[in-house]
């Protein structure tokens, strides 16, 4: 599945790279994402879709404030997005909001989830903590930078790049930032979004 600017989400076969189907949402930057026989996507327009994945027949929407850039992700039978509205949304599998979580500038990365918890980082320079039953806040830390990538979680620790040339290490036990990696050279922004292995 891949969302277009030309307004198209597009189903493609991967043993023939033919179009299965495509379906006219609106101007897509998202990244799709599939659950349950769905595709969910949010567009430019601020609009979240839910669309059979077999047909490409639309299913539902949910309008958010703010164009939505950010992937979705999924708690328990919940679904996560962010928008540019400065909000991310805790949807139920049938588009009805179960809960908001404000944060001070828009939301670009898709939010990650372990346990009962979610992580969301966007352009207030901070990390959030939420608990992701409720929506509530468990605790936040603070960047030192914007960030337009999800963040990469695992065991106590979550990595997120910045748009201030940083990678960020933050101690989940310790509630703090434990380190820092910065290029030293053609330093630009981190867009992309962090990917970790354990050690060989």
């Amino acid at each position: 599945y891949a969302a277009s600017m030309d307004k198209h989400l597009y189903a493609v076969d991967l043993a023939t790279g033919k179009e299965k189907w495509r379906a006219k949402l609106g101007p897509m930057k998202a990244s799709p994402a599939v659950r349950g026989g769905k595709v969910f996507v949010g567009d430019v327009e601020g609009t979240f879709h839910c669309v059979d994945a077999a047909t490409g027949k639309e299913l539902w929407t949910f309008a958010a404030a703010g164009e939505i850039a950010a992937g979705a992700n999924f708690y328990k039978d919940y679904v996560l997005v962010g928008a540019h509205d400065s909000t991310l949304y805790c949807l139920t599998a049938d588009g009805r909001k179960v809960w908001e979580y404000k944060i001070d500038g828009p939301v670009n990365g898709a939010a990650s989830v372990i346990g009962d918890r979610t992580f969301v980082a966007g352009c207030d320079s901070v990390l959030h903590v939420v608990d992701a039953v409720a929506g509530k806040p468990l605790g936040t830390v603070d960047l030192g930078g914007q960030a337009g990538a999800t963040a990469a979680v695992f065991g106590d620790a979550v990595y997120v790049g910045t748009m201030a040339n940083q990678v960020v290490a933050v101690d989940l036990k310790a509630m703090k930032k434990a380190w820092e990696f910065e290029a030293k050279k053609r330093q630009q922004p981190f867009y992309a979004s962090a990917a970790v292995t354990p050690r060989w």
